[in-house]
């Protein structure tokens, strides 16, 4: 036989001018009407609908053999969503011990520059005025007259209350 003729998939017999057949839309295959014991009527409302289409019974059975697979025990939904949660709460907890180190690194910082900052007002006020202080004169008198004290005072930024944090 040569390759562009057209032949049923159920007989193996070749298609003639007048006989009419139908496709299977799945395999695409092809068949006698009389052989897959499809009515002359139901031919021509499959025909003229596009939304309505014609399946083989062999492609049928490969379906029906999806679905069963899909409504088996072997393919329980419930179990990848269970795997989901477990994975969503492992996350969880490493995030929180992440925010938890993260609110210890912020407060040492916290420290830290507190101590920094002590540390330059004490540097700045003993070079500055600490030689010229007058008796009775406090540090927080005479900080609004040393430059380097005034711009501390100026950009100090308070830091965020721990109930501020995000959760």
């Amino acid at each position: 036989m040569a390759s562009d003729i057209d032949v049923c998939s159920r007989c193996s017999d070749n298609f003639i001018i007048n006989n009419k057949f139908s496709t299977c839309k799945l395999c695409e295959n092809k068949f006698h009407l009389n052989c897959v014991s499809l009515k002359d009527l139901w031919h021509r409302v499959l025909s003229d609908n596009i939304n309505l289409t014609w399946v083989c019974d062999n492609c049928v059975g490969k379906m029906k053999v999806a679905i069963d697979y899909v409504n088996s025990p072997e393919f329980n939904n419930m179990e990848i969503i269970k795997m989901e949660i477990q994975y969503i709460s492992k996350e969880k907890i490493l995030l929180e011990k992440l925010l938890s180190e993260m609110e210890y690194t912020i407060s040492v910082q916290k420290k830290l520059i507190t101590s920094y900052e002590g540390r330059l007002r004490s540097s700045l006020f003993d070079d500055e005025v600490g030689k010229q202080s007058e008796p009775g004169d406090t540090r927080a008198d005479k900080d609004d007259n040393i430059p380097g004290i005034s711009m501390l005072n100026k950009f100090h930024v308070e830091s965020p209350k721990k109930g501020n944090l995000l959760r």
